[in-house]
């Protein structure tokens, strides 16, 4: 029964939810603004990169419901730079101003000085040297080179090298960012001399047929390319490459595959325009545990001499965490001639080459005019491991170590597409398949390197390594 202490109550709880309600108006946020960002932990990198990176502004407004995102987002393209084995993001909301927020941006630092003494395999990977050709030491090349990836604390790369042996190489490479008044322009050259004491001239069961002469060179190549990039935010960017290569090769071998240049030709001469569109939201350059990835690449070479080639080039990659010790990767690479003409054996690339890789036939090269690849992998963290060293030199952040360790089991699946050269590429026209199980280690966050056991569908099976660089 409604009596007077009842009444009491209900005017007490009325005037306490109306006092709420009025303090939560007068002190409730609908944005934190950012009052100020600070970076800590950059030896050598200028804090203005690494803010531009975040794509963090002071006085920038977000809802509270998005703040941690935006936070996550921030991390994740600072450490995609490259320059940094780690990158923790705080906040803070003011005290005094409740609706401000302070950030503080934590990095640690890659020594991304390389003065190197080069000793190089001249095959595609360590897998054929150590195999096929029995671990010979005289298919490699040895000469000295310095890298640099971030020479004057704005991510501007230079290389530099010179290296004698079964190959002689000499290579410039220079790439200057943050161009313009967006500072969303990259630009790079390159120009290289090689002299090759062997060339693959042909095809034989989808491995390459190899000519040489002892003490002459039987292929050679110089290449000059410029490269503009443009980023219209911190994922997305286009880019824009021409590249003129010139190929000389002996009589002997155009006598022996006339298709190797086509038509027996001995020169040939390649302008090659590339049109590339990334989008890239992984939290990791080489080791991502989210995100994603794709990259579609259009490649119009003209054959001065000859003809034309047109590719595209799609690949999706998927990272997904479900632990913070387990992952999974899932990824596409697919690739189709536009121009159907039959392409000279030096151009023709497939699976085997470059990133195109399929594990359990790192052994072979599996030439196609279209090739999809499909992965499936999971992952599980082993341990990590963090050691600061040494600092040589005062301009260069000191030299640290932080190494990743996972398990991982792989399925991987392929179909290449040969219509002019199968009766010789045997592993075309056929589905291919593999499964493998293995180790791999990160470091710094610029380098994996991984050992797996794998089976493919021929059956073969055996230990493989494979090594992935962030530049």
């Amino acid at each position: 029964m409604y009596n007077y202490r009842t009444g009491r109550l209900i005017i007490w709880l009325l005037v306490l939810f109306a006092a709420v309600k009025n303090a939560y108006s007068q002190i409730g946020c609908t944005d934190f603004v950012i009052h100020e960002i600070n970076v800590k932990g950059n030896e050598k990198t200028k804090a203005s990169v690494i803010l531009f990176e975040s794509g963090l502004h002071a006085r920038d407004k977000i809802e509270p419901a998005a703040l941690l995102k935006r936070i996550s987002e921030a991390e994740a393209n600072v450490k995609r730079t490259g320059l940094f084995s780690s990158v923790i993001i705080n906040y803070q909301l003011d005290i005094d101003s409740f609706c401000t927020v302070n950030i503080t941006i934590q990095v640690v630092e890659n020594w991304l000085l390389f003065p190197m003494i080069i000793f190089e395999l001249v095959d595609r990977n360590f897998n054929i040297w150590y195999k096929d050709f029995k671990h010979d030491l005289s298919r490699t090349s040895i000469g000295l080179g310095l890298t640099h990836y971030n020479l004057t604390g704005r991510k501007d790369q230079l290389k530099f090298k010179v290296a004698g042996g079964y190959t002689d190489k000499y290579e410039l490479i220079f790439i200057k960012p943050y161009i313009g008044r967006s500072r969303n322009i990259d630009a790079g050259v390159r120009v290289s001399y090689l002299e090759y004491s062997e060339a693959a001239y042909d095809i034989k069961n989808s491995k390459p047929v190899f000519y040489s002469k002892p003490g002459t060179n039987n292929l050679l190549r110089k290449q000059a390319g410029t490269k503009i990039r443009m980023r219209t935010d911190r994922r997305n960017a286009f880019s824009e490459e021409l590249e003129w290569t010139e190929n000389i090769t002996r009589d002997s071998i155009a006598i022996l595959q006339p298709d190797y240049f086509l038509e027996g030709r001995t020169r040939q001469n390649l302008l090659k325009a590339i049109s590339t569109y990334e989008f890239n939201a992984l939290n990791d350059p080489v080791r991502p545990t989210n995100g994603f990835y794709i990259k579609s690449t259009v490649d119009l070479t003209h054959d001065v001499e000859r003809r034309s080639y047109l590719n595209l080039q799609t690949q999706v990659e998927f990272v997904y965490s479900f632990t913070q010790k387990w992952f999974y990767r899932a990824a596409i690479n697919a690739s189709t001639a536009l121009i159907r003409t039959k392409p000279a054996i030096n151009l023709y690339s497939g699976i085997g080459l470059g990133n195109n890789l399929l594990n359990g036939y790192d052994l072979y090269l599996i030439n196609a005019m279209d090739f999809v690849i499909g992965e499936s992998q999971i992952n599980y963290k082993v341990f990590d491991f963090n050691r600061s060293l040494i600092k040589f030199l005062r301009n260069e952040p000191k030299i640290k170590l932080n190494i990743i360790v996972d398990l991982f089991i792989k399925a991987s699946t392929a179909r290449a597409n040969d219509p002019y050269y199968q009766y010789k590429n045997t592993l075309s026209n056929t589905n291919l398949g593999s499964i493998s199980i293995g180790a791999q280690w990160t470091i710094n966050s610029i380098i994996k390197a991984d050992v797996n056991y794998a089976v493919n569908h021929l059956g073969e099976r055996g230990f493989y390594f494979h090594t992935t660089k962030a530049f």
